[in-house]
């Protein structure tokens, strides 16, 4: 007999107890497995487990109590079986054609009882820049650009008011798409009368449906912020040159 039953216990009808999918794994990352656990009732029989993924009526795998798993489908060679049982399927290679919903569907001759999780598969970022440009005529010009990227990712860009995060107005987006993989440029001007002496401008990079997030910075200078270092110096030149002439005539 292959695989085994799990737990036995009263209550009425199979029902799934756990189902184990990763939220987000980076493409082409080493092998995970997903795993369907579940509860018969007393008396329960002919029991079926099936793995579909993205709401395909054909699943990917089958496993029928008392028969070898299956693997099916256009995708079957990108599972295996595992070996933490019947109940779970190896995926030895995530890549993005394989992301989406996966449902685990299990059946008696009595009741059935299905749940689904969904898994991102994602590329991170080939490169991310942020910079800045100064126009006496439109004010700056903030550009934050990420390229060979995979899903379509968000740019925001913000500032920081009394420790709030502030996203900036008017953001103008453009996105290309080339091999699957995203380009996107977000950029937003700031008049100089919006801007402080010294402003930090952010572009946070988000993945949709992971936790994975970078960030860069632009700092702004205005001229007086150039120019203060400047000013102080001469201040304090002046002083020590006072000094040297008081020094100078006492001493005489």
């Amino acid at each position: 007999m292959e695989g085994s039953l799990q737990d036995v216990d009263h209550a009425e009808g199979v029902r799934i107890t756990r189902l184990t999918v990763p939220a987000a794994v980076i493409n082409g990352s080493e092998g995970i497995d997903i795993q369907c656990d579940y509860r018969l009732s007393i008396g329960d029989s002919g029991l079926v487990l099936k793995w579909f993924l993205n709401g395909n009526p054909q699943p990917v795998y089958q496993w029928i109590h008392g028969k070898h798993p299956q693997l099916m489908g256009e995708l079957r060679h990108k599972f295996s079986r595992s070996t933490r049982g019947p109940n779970a399927v190896h995926i030895a290679n995530p890549t993005t054609d394989i992301a989406g919903e996966y449902q685990c569907l299990v059946s008696t001759f009595r009741t059935e009882d299905y749940s689904s999780k969904t898994m991102v598969v994602f590329v991170p970022e080939k490169d991310m820049s942020f910079v800045q440009i100064y126009n006496e005529n439109w004010g700056v010009d903030f550009s934050c650009r990420v390229s060979g990227i995979y899903p379509e990712p968000v740019l925001i860009l913000y500032r920081e008011l009394r420790m709030t995060k502030v996203p900036l107005k008017m953001v103008e987006i453009n996105k290309t798409i080339e091999n699957g993989l995203y380009t996107l440029v977000s950029r937003a001007t700031l008049q100089e009368e919006e801007l402080y002496t010294t402003t930090v401008i952010f572009c946070e990079l988000q993945i949709p449906g992971t936790n994975y997030t970078k960030q860069k910075t632009s700092v702004y200078y205005s001229d007086a912020a150039s120019e203060s270092p400047t000013l102080n110096f001469k201040v304090f030149d002046f002083y020590l040159t006072l000094f040297f002439i008081k020094a100078f005539f006492v001493a005489w």
